[in-house]
């Protein structure tokens, strides 16, 4: 029961988003309107992805001080789901940046390119750490080895979080962080709603992860057992 509503809630959470992109009106300062309605799933996936990372972060130092089973598998679970968000950011990014950047009505199509943009070199990195997070975990076998380690990983590679979130200063990616570069209000609270169903999104799917994993703890104790 609690699986299905929680797939129904992402469900609904996705849509509600996609509405909001397309009802959004087009913005100035965006040379192409109609993928600028990107943007409004680029930008809640990847604060949604530093959100599950920071989950991690959090879980990471409850296990390192509480040495409790649950913390280690919130962690694992909330940077699984962060290494999906961060590839949705990212692979939204680059169909977006792509056209932004490079139409032809464009004035910020100065030789852009990917691999020139720091927000895109930090947000690959941070994808790139939380990868080899789950990598060592699926490499060490002994549980608290694994559990001690991933964690200790865990705390070390969030360094790489306010790195790409502070790389859009001194990128030609928008920094709406930036004095005096935010968005119109009506345009901000399309956003927020955009922000806020990525949020429920990630807790939605943290949620069922968690359930899996403990319905496969739950096996192996049965086939223990028996």
């Amino acid at each position: 029961m609690m699986r299905k509503l929680l797939a129904g809630l992402a469900a609904l959470a996705v849509a509600v988003d996609l509405a909001l992109a397309f009802a959004a009106p087009p913005a100035r300062g965006f040379a192409a309107p109609l993928t600028q309605r990107i943007f409004y799933v680029h930008v809640p996936a990847s604060l949604a992805g530093y959100a599950a990372f920071a989950v991690a972060l959090g879980a990471s130092v409850l296990f390192l001080q509480r040495r409790e089973e649950r913390w280690d598998r919130l962690a694992a679970c909330s940077a699984e789901v962060g290494v999906v968000l961060t590839t949705i950011g990212l692979l939204t990014g680059v169909v977006w940046s792509r056209v932004e950047f490079f139409s032809a009505g464009s004035q910020q199509g100065f030789a852009f390119t990917l691999l020139g943009d720091p927000k895109f070199v930090t947000t690959a990195a941070l994808w790139l750490v939380f990868l080899g997070y789950l990598a060592l975990r699926r490499s060490v076998d002994a549980p608290e080895a694994r559990a001690r380690l991933s964690s200790a990983y865990a705390v070390l590679g969030f360094v790489a979080v306010p790195v790409s979130y502070l790389s859009s200063r001194f990128s030609p990616h928008p920094d709406f962080a930036a004095p005096g570069s935010g968005l119109a209000p009506g345009l901000a609270l399309y956003l927020a709603g955009g922000i806020a169903c990525w949020l429920v999104l990630f807790a939605c799917l943290l949620g069922l992860r968690l359930g899996l994993e403990a319905h496969a703890a739950a096996r192996v104790r049965a086939e223990v057992a028996a």
